[in-house]
Protein backbone atom coordinates (compact mmCIF):
# COMPACT_ATOMS: atom_id res chain seq x y z
CA UNK A 1 0.00 0.00 0.00
CA UNK A 2 1.27 3.46 -0.82
CA UNK A 3 2.34 5.81 1.95
CA UNK A 4 -0.57 8.02 2.81
CA UNK A 5 -1.02 11.74 3.54
CA UNK A 6 2.37 12.81 2.19
CA UNK A 7 1.26 16.26 1.02
CA UNK A 8 3.59 19.17 1.62
CA UNK A 9 2.86 22.54 3.12
CA UNK A 10 -0.55 23.81 2.03
CA UNK A 11 -1.53 20.38 0.69
CA UNK A 12 -1.37 19.07 4.24
CA UNK A 13 -4.61 20.97 4.71
CA UNK A 14 -6.40 18.22 2.84
CA UNK A 15 -5.44 15.52 5.32
CA UNK A 16 -7.25 16.77 8.39
CA UNK A 17 -9.81 18.10 5.98
CA UNK A 18 -10.79 14.54 5.24
CA UNK A 19 -10.41 13.58 8.89
CA UNK A 20 -11.45 16.64 10.85
CA UNK A 21 -14.19 17.86 8.59
CA UNK A 22 -15.62 14.71 7.07
CA UNK A 23 -18.45 13.87 9.42
CA UNK A 24 -20.93 11.41 7.97
CA UNK A 25 -23.70 13.80 7.05
CA UNK A 26 -24.39 12.84 3.48
CA UNK A 27 -21.23 14.36 2.02
CA UNK A 28 -17.47 14.21 2.34
CA UNK A 29 -16.76 17.65 3.76
CA UNK A 30 -13.42 19.43 3.54
CA UNK A 31 -11.87 21.74 6.11
CA UNK A 32 -8.33 23.09 5.75
CA UNK A 33 -5.84 21.35 8.03
CA UNK A 34 -3.93 24.39 9.14
CA UNK A 35 -7.12 26.42 9.39
CA UNK A 36 -8.75 23.71 11.48
CA UNK A 37 -5.70 23.46 13.71
CA UNK A 38 -5.08 27.18 13.90
CA UNK A 39 -1.63 27.04 12.29
CA UNK A 40 -2.58 29.38 9.46
CA UNK A 41 0.07 30.62 7.07
CA UNK A 42 2.73 30.11 9.71
CA UNK A 43 2.96 26.37 9.01
CA UNK A 44 6.44 25.45 7.79
CA UNK A 45 6.56 25.10 4.00
CA UNK A 46 8.28 21.74 4.41
CA UNK A 47 5.67 20.40 6.82
CA UNK A 48 4.18 17.11 5.67
CA UNK A 49 1.92 14.65 7.42
CA UNK A 50 4.02 11.76 8.62
CA UNK A 51 3.88 8.86 11.01
CA UNK A 52 6.04 9.13 14.12
CA UNK A 53 7.47 5.92 15.52
CA UNK A 54 8.16 5.34 19.22
CA UNK A 55 6.99 8.80 20.24
CA UNK A 56 3.81 9.52 22.17
CA UNK A 57 2.74 13.17 22.48
CA UNK A 58 2.55 14.58 25.97
CA UNK A 59 -1.04 14.85 27.32
CA UNK A 60 -2.58 18.29 27.18
CA UNK A 61 -2.41 20.15 30.45
CA UNK A 62 -5.80 21.77 29.86
CA UNK A 63 -7.77 19.86 27.22
CA UNK A 64 -10.94 21.27 25.74
CA UNK A 65 -13.98 19.76 27.52
CA UNK A 66 -16.21 17.81 25.16
CA UNK A 67 -19.97 17.73 24.67
CA UNK A 68 -22.42 15.98 22.38
CA UNK A 69 -22.25 18.85 19.91
CA UNK A 70 -18.54 19.48 20.43
CA UNK A 71 -19.07 22.95 21.90
CA UNK A 72 -15.82 24.13 23.46
CA UNK A 73 -15.58 25.06 27.09
CA UNK A 74 -13.83 28.12 28.38
CA UNK A 75 -10.51 26.30 28.49
CA UNK A 76 -8.86 26.52 25.11
CA UNK A 77 -11.76 28.23 23.36
CA UNK A 78 -9.60 31.20 22.49
CA UNK A 79 -6.84 29.03 21.07
CA UNK A 80 -7.27 29.87 17.40
CA UNK A 81 -4.09 31.83 16.97
CA UNK A 82 -1.14 29.43 17.01
CA UNK A 83 -0.01 25.82 17.19
CA UNK A 84 1.26 26.37 20.70
CA UNK A 85 -2.19 27.42 21.91
CA UNK A 86 -4.25 25.09 19.75
CA UNK A 87 -5.60 22.03 21.59
CA UNK A 88 -5.52 19.95 18.42
CA UNK A 89 -1.74 20.21 18.05
CA UNK A 90 0.25 18.38 20.73
CA UNK A 91 3.96 18.92 21.23
CA UNK A 92 6.54 16.21 21.79
CA UNK A 93 10.10 17.02 22.73
CA UNK A 94 11.66 13.65 21.91
CA UNK A 95 14.72 14.48 19.83
CA UNK A 96 15.92 12.31 16.98
CA UNK A 97 12.73 10.22 16.80
CA UNK A 98 12.39 7.96 13.81
CA UNK A 99 9.88 9.48 11.40
CA UNK A 100 8.00 7.40 8.83
CA UNK A 101 5.19 8.23 6.42
CA UNK A 102 1.81 7.82 8.12
CA UNK A 103 -0.08 4.69 7.09
CA UNK A 104 -3.53 4.08 8.60
CA UNK A 105 -4.24 0.82 10.41
CA UNK A 106 -7.34 -0.38 12.24
CA UNK A 107 -7.01 0.43 15.94
CA UNK A 108 -4.59 3.33 15.40
CA UNK A 109 -5.16 6.48 17.36
CA UNK A 110 -4.15 9.50 15.30
CA UNK A 111 -2.77 12.82 16.48
CA UNK A 112 -1.03 15.82 14.99
CA UNK A 113 2.20 16.43 16.87
CA UNK A 114 5.02 18.95 16.72
CA UNK A 115 8.39 17.26 16.43
CA UNK A 116 11.73 18.41 17.77
CA UNK A 117 12.33 20.21 14.46
CA UNK A 118 9.13 22.22 14.91
CA UNK A 119 7.36 20.60 11.97
CA UNK A 120 3.81 19.34 12.30
CA UNK A 121 3.37 15.60 11.84
CA UNK A 122 0.42 13.26 11.57
CA UNK A 123 1.26 10.48 14.00
CA UNK A 124 -0.08 7.14 15.12
CA UNK A 125 0.13 7.32 18.91
CA UNK A 126 -0.75 5.29 21.98
CA UNK A 127 -4.50 5.61 22.50
CA UNK A 128 -3.89 6.60 26.14
CA UNK A 129 -2.26 9.77 24.82
CA UNK A 130 -4.14 12.79 23.57
CA UNK A 131 -5.39 12.22 20.02
CA UNK A 132 -8.03 13.34 17.54
CA UNK A 133 -9.27 10.16 15.86
CA UNK A 134 -9.30 6.39 16.16
CA UNK A 135 -9.30 4.23 13.04
CA UNK A 136 -12.30 1.90 13.34
CA UNK A 137 -12.15 0.31 9.87
CA UNK A 138 -10.57 0.55 6.43
CA UNK A 139 -12.62 0.09 3.26
CA UNK A 140 -10.56 -1.31 0.36
CA UNK A 141 -12.14 -0.46 -3.00
CA UNK A 142 -9.35 -1.81 -5.20
CA UNK A 143 -11.53 -4.65 -6.52
CA UNK A 144 -14.52 -2.36 -7.05
CA UNK A 145 -13.12 0.67 -8.87
CA UNK A 146 -10.50 0.88 -11.62
CA UNK A 147 -10.37 4.67 -11.35
CA UNK A 148 -10.85 6.88 -8.32
CA UNK A 149 -14.51 7.17 -7.25
CA UNK A 150 -16.00 10.64 -7.28
CA UNK A 151 -16.57 12.33 -3.94
CA UNK A 152 -20.26 11.49 -4.29
CA UNK A 153 -19.43 7.81 -4.85
CA UNK A 154 -17.07 7.79 -1.85
CA UNK A 155 -19.81 9.37 0.23
CA UNK A 156 -22.39 6.79 -0.79
CA UNK A 157 -19.99 3.91 -0.26
CA UNK A 158 -18.72 4.99 3.14
CA UNK A 159 -22.20 6.04 4.29
CA UNK A 160 -23.33 2.47 3.64
CA UNK A 161 -20.27 0.64 4.95
CA UNK A 162 -18.89 2.62 7.89
CA UNK A 163 -21.83 2.57 10.37
CA UNK A 164 -21.91 -1.25 10.50
CA UNK A 165 -18.14 -1.44 10.60
CA UNK A 166 -18.07 1.02 13.51
CA UNK A 167 -20.66 -1.02 15.43
CA UNK A 168 -18.62 -4.17 14.83
CA UNK A 169 -15.45 -2.41 15.99
CA UNK A 170 -16.92 -0.96 19.20
CA UNK A 171 -19.08 -3.98 20.01
CA UNK A 172 -22.66 -4.51 21.23
CA UNK A 173 -22.53 -1.56 23.63
CA UNK A 174 -22.10 0.99 20.82
CA UNK A 175 -24.30 3.99 21.57
CA UNK A 176 -25.50 5.68 18.36
CA UNK A 177 -26.35 8.82 20.34
CA UNK A 178 -23.24 8.77 22.52
CA UNK A 179 -20.28 11.11 22.63
CA UNK A 180 -18.36 9.34 19.86
CA UNK A 181 -19.18 10.29 16.28
CA UNK A 182 -18.29 8.71 12.96
CA UNK A 183 -16.13 10.52 10.43
CA UNK A 184 -14.76 9.37 7.09
CA UNK A 185 -11.70 9.98 4.96
CA UNK A 186 -11.00 9.11 1.33
CA UNK A 187 -7.73 9.27 -0.64
CA UNK A 188 -7.15 12.31 -2.81
CA UNK A 189 -6.51 12.10 -6.54
CA UNK A 190 -2.74 12.17 -5.92
CA UNK A 191 -2.98 9.47 -3.25
CA UNK A 192 -5.08 7.31 -5.53
CA UNK A 193 -2.50 7.72 -8.30
CA UNK A 194 0.16 6.59 -5.82
CA UNK A 195 -1.77 3.37 -5.15
CA UNK A 196 -3.94 4.26 -2.13
CA UNK A 197 -7.29 2.45 -2.30
CA UNK A 198 -8.46 2.75 1.31
CA UNK A 199 -11.35 4.76 2.67
CA UNK A 200 -11.17 5.27 6.45
CA UNK A 201 -13.96 4.96 9.02
CA UNK A 202 -12.86 7.09 11.96
CA UNK A 203 -14.12 7.88 15.44
CA UNK A 204 -13.88 11.28 17.11
CA UNK A 205 -15.69 13.25 19.81
CA UNK A 206 -16.76 16.02 17.47
CA UNK A 207 -15.58 19.52 16.60
CA UNK A 208 -15.46 22.78 18.47
CA UNK A 209 -17.29 25.91 17.33
CA UNK A 210 -14.39 26.79 15.00
CA UNK A 211 -14.65 23.41 13.27
CA UNK A 212 -11.45 22.05 14.80
CA UNK A 213 -11.48 18.40 15.94
CA UNK A 214 -11.60 18.04 19.72
CA UNK A 215 -8.74 16.08 21.31
CA UNK A 216 -9.48 13.29 23.74
CA UNK A 217 -7.72 10.46 25.56
CA UNK A 218 -8.38 6.72 25.69
CA UNK A 219 -9.56 4.16 23.18
CA UNK A 220 -13.18 3.91 22.11
CA UNK A 221 -13.70 0.24 22.89
CA UNK A 222 -14.66 -0.20 26.53
CA UNK A 223 -14.93 3.56 27.11
CA UNK A 224 -17.90 5.29 28.68
CA UNK A 225 -19.88 6.49 25.68
CA UNK A 226 -22.28 8.69 27.62
CA UNK A 227 -22.66 12.24 26.38
CA UNK A 228 -20.68 14.36 28.81
CA UNK A 229 -23.11 17.11 29.77
CA UNK A 230 -21.70 19.90 31.92
CA UNK A 231 -23.39 22.48 34.13
CA UNK A 232 -24.31 25.45 31.96
CA UNK A 233 -24.67 23.44 28.74
CA UNK A 234 -27.80 24.36 26.80
CA UNK A 235 -29.85 21.52 25.32
CA UNK A 236 -32.17 21.50 22.32
CA UNK A 237 -34.79 18.75 22.58
CA UNK A 238 -35.56 18.76 18.86
CA UNK A 239 -38.90 19.23 17.09
CA UNK A 240 -40.08 15.62 17.49
CA UNK A 241 -40.64 13.55 20.62
CA UNK A 242 -38.00 10.86 21.01
CA UNK A 243 -35.24 12.74 19.19
CA UNK A 244 -31.83 12.65 20.81
CA UNK A 245 -31.18 15.89 22.74
CA UNK A 246 -28.41 18.06 21.30
CA UNK A 247 -26.03 20.40 23.10
CA UNK A 248 -26.05 23.80 21.40
CA UNK A 249 -24.71 27.25 22.09
CA UNK A 250 -26.85 29.11 24.63
CA UNK A 251 -27.44 31.80 21.98
CA UNK A 252 -29.18 29.14 19.87
CA UNK A 253 -32.71 27.82 20.37
CA UNK A 254 -32.91 25.46 23.36
CA UNK A 255 -35.33 24.37 26.07
CA UNK A 256 -33.10 23.15 28.90
CA UNK A 257 -29.97 24.27 30.72
CA UNK A 258 -27.89 21.63 32.50
CA UNK A 259 -27.53 21.78 36.28
CA UNK A 260 -25.46 18.67 36.96
CA UNK A 261 -25.00 14.94 36.40
CA UNK A 262 -27.69 12.36 37.12
CA UNK A 263 -27.21 8.58 37.24
CA UNK A 264 -30.38 6.52 36.75
CA UNK A 265 -28.74 3.15 37.35
CA UNK A 266 -31.26 0.94 39.18
CA UNK A 267 -34.04 3.51 38.96
CA UNK A 268 -36.13 1.72 36.32
CA UNK A 269 -36.48 -1.87 35.13
CA UNK A 270 -37.69 -0.66 31.72
CA UNK A 271 -37.45 2.40 29.51
CA UNK A 272 -39.25 5.16 31.45
CA UNK A 273 -42.65 6.40 30.32
CA UNK A 274 -43.37 10.14 30.16
CA UNK A 275 -44.74 10.27 33.71
CA UNK A 276 -41.71 8.36 35.01
CA UNK A 277 -39.33 10.83 33.38
CA UNK A 278 -41.32 13.61 35.04
CA UNK A 279 -41.11 11.80 38.37
CA UNK A 280 -37.35 11.39 38.05
CA UNK A 281 -37.06 15.17 37.77
CA UNK A 282 -37.76 15.35 41.51
CA UNK A 283 -34.17 14.20 42.00
CA UNK A 284 -33.10 17.44 40.32
CA UNK A 285 -34.97 19.78 42.67
CA UNK A 286 -32.05 20.25 45.13
CA UNK A 287 -29.76 21.34 42.28
CA UNK A 288 -32.41 23.75 41.01
CA UNK A 289 -33.02 25.40 44.39
CA UNK A 290 -29.31 25.60 45.11
CA UNK A 291 -28.78 27.64 41.96
CA UNK A 292 -32.01 29.63 41.71
CA UNK A 293 -33.47 29.53 45.23
CA UNK A 294 -36.88 28.38 46.48
CA UNK A 295 -39.79 28.99 44.07
CA UNK A 296 -37.41 30.00 41.26
CA UNK A 297 -38.61 32.14 38.40
CA UNK A 298 -37.11 33.32 35.13
CA UNK A 299 -36.33 37.03 34.63
CA UNK A 300 -39.67 37.42 32.83
CA UNK A 301 -41.60 35.86 35.73
CA UNK A 302 -42.16 32.41 34.23
CA UNK A 303 -41.67 29.46 36.57
CA UNK A 304 -38.44 27.49 36.44
CA UNK A 305 -38.82 23.74 36.85
CA UNK A 306 -36.44 20.80 37.24
CA UNK A 307 -36.15 18.39 34.35
CA UNK A 308 -34.17 15.35 33.23
CA UNK A 309 -32.34 15.26 29.91
CA UNK A 310 -33.93 12.12 28.52
CA UNK A 311 -31.77 9.26 27.34
CA UNK A 312 -32.76 8.13 23.81
CA UNK A 313 -34.26 4.64 23.80
CA UNK A 314 -31.50 3.31 21.49
CA UNK A 315 -28.93 4.44 24.06
CA UNK A 316 -30.96 3.00 26.94
CA UNK A 317 -31.10 -0.41 25.25
CA UNK A 318 -27.29 -0.65 25.07
CA UNK A 319 -26.97 0.17 28.76
CA UNK A 320 -26.60 3.93 29.07
CA UNK A 321 -27.97 5.29 32.35
CA UNK A 322 -25.90 8.45 32.73
CA UNK A 323 -27.62 11.75 31.97
CA UNK A 324 -28.13 15.15 33.61
CA UNK A 325 -30.46 17.29 35.67
CA UNK A 326 -31.57 20.45 33.92
CA UNK A 327 -33.76 23.48 34.37
CA UNK A 328 -36.51 24.59 32.03
CA UNK A 329 -38.81 27.61 31.82
CA UNK A 330 -42.57 27.06 31.66
CA UNK A 331 -44.97 29.45 29.96
CA UNK A 332 -48.50 30.18 31.21
CA UNK A 333 -49.83 27.14 29.35
CA UNK A 334 -47.33 24.83 31.07
CA UNK A 335 -45.13 24.26 28.01
CA UNK A 336 -41.35 24.53 27.96
CA UNK A 337 -40.18 27.87 26.58
CA UNK A 338 -37.66 27.89 23.75
CA UNK A 339 -34.93 30.30 24.80
CA UNK A 340 -32.02 31.87 22.92
CA UNK A 341 -30.13 33.11 25.99
CA UNK A 342 -28.76 31.48 29.13
CA UNK A 343 -30.88 31.95 32.25
CA UNK A 344 -28.10 33.89 33.96
CA UNK A 345 -27.68 36.34 31.06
Amino acid sequence: MADRRRQSGGEAAAWLAALGGAALAGALLAVALWGALGAGDGAPASASPRRTADVAPAPLSDPVPTTAAGRPGAAGSDAAGSDAADPAVTSTTAAGAAVLAYQPAVGDCVAVVTGADGAAAVASVDCAATHLFEVAALVDVSAQFASRPTDLEWTALLTMRCPDLLRAYVGPTYDPHGRFVLRVSAPTEAEWAAGDRLGECLVSVGSDSAGRPIPYEGGVRGADQSVQLRPGDCVDLGPLAGMAPTVVGCDEAHELEVLGALDLTGSFEHYPADDEWAGAAAQCLPALTERFGVDPVAPNGNALVPSVVRIPIESWLVGRRSTACAVGELDAAGALVERITALDS
